[in-house]
């Protein structure tokens, strides 16, 4: 074989080779990037959630969040209402206790609380130490809690007063919130605000690429709600201030819409 051929054999195998490092990168590289879109044992592309944007892995798909806000008047409230006694043997704690409770709760009835709208939330009975140098025990005390629900909510104070007239030497809290029937008008008109949100910022987003948005084809709610607790205070010689204010129900939807 001549030097000439042989020299051609060899840039031949030369460019082989170089083809062969070539293809095997550009077949590394895109195994990479199908596995990083759709992973092992998916059926399909990984759906990235977006918030205005295109998404990159499903052509032709807008993803919005909306929110919609409602205000409402409470229609339910809920005091936490306690009885303490101390004393030195445990039975008179107890019995002080029962006593006075039971005059909490007759008080309540006659100002007109429901029987079934009183409930005991807690109770116990423990003993009490001194620690001067060491432990002593000086007593127990008994301590009874019930949580009273109305839904004439103007009168949670005069509920508190009546209460602590009778006995009641502890307030836990007050607080408000709708019934059912309410929250369920409530969460439609929340969701229907913030679908309407979504679908302004899509239409807007739309307009700016110059597309047409044609449906949607995913969607997903997260309601947000909670009962807040009131501020008050207790003065004997006046009656005591509550003030309901508004309920906020807070509602946001993720939508995604698909565009031609």
């Amino acid at each position: 074989m001549s030097s000439e051929v042989s020299s051609r054999l060899y840039k031949l195998a030369i460019v082989a080779i170089i083809g062969l490092v070539a293809l095997n990168g550009f077949s590394m590289y895109y195994a990479y990037y199908a596995y990083s879109v759709v992973p092992p044992n998916s059926s399909g592309p990984i759906k990235v959630p977006l918030t205005g944007q295109i998404s990159e892995t499903r052509p032709n798909v807008i993803s919005i969040s909306g929110t919609g806000i409602v205000w409402a008047t409470p229609d339910i409230a809920q005091v936490t209402i306690s009885v303490v006694t101390q004393s030195i043997s445990a039975a008179e704690a107890q019995q002080s206790n029962a006593a006075t409770m039971t005059q909490v709760i007759q008080a309540l009835m006659d100002a007109g609380v429901s029987k079934e709208d009183v409930k005991t939330i807690g109770y116990s009975l423990s003993p009490r130490y001194s620690y001067n140098g060491q432990q002593t025990l000086i007593g127990y005390e008994c301590r009874n809690m019930i949580a009273v629900t109305t839904k004439n909510t103007s009168e949670v104070g005069k509920f508190i007063d009546v209460a602590v007239g009778a006995g009641a030497n502890e307030v836990g809290g007050v607080f408000f919130t709708v019934s059912e029937e309410k929250k369920a008008q409530l969460m439609t008109d929340a969701i229907k605000e913030a679908v309407g949100d979504a679908d302004s910022k899509a239409q807007a987003i739309a307009n700016a690429l110059g597309v047409t948005i044609t449906g949607k084809s995913y969607a997903s709610i997260s309601p947000m709600y909670q009962p807040y607790g009131a501020a008050y205070e207790i003065k004997a010689s006046e009656p005591t201030p509550i003030i309901p204010g508004e309920l906020q129900l807070t509602v946001t939807v993720q939508v995604d819409y698909t565009f031609a």
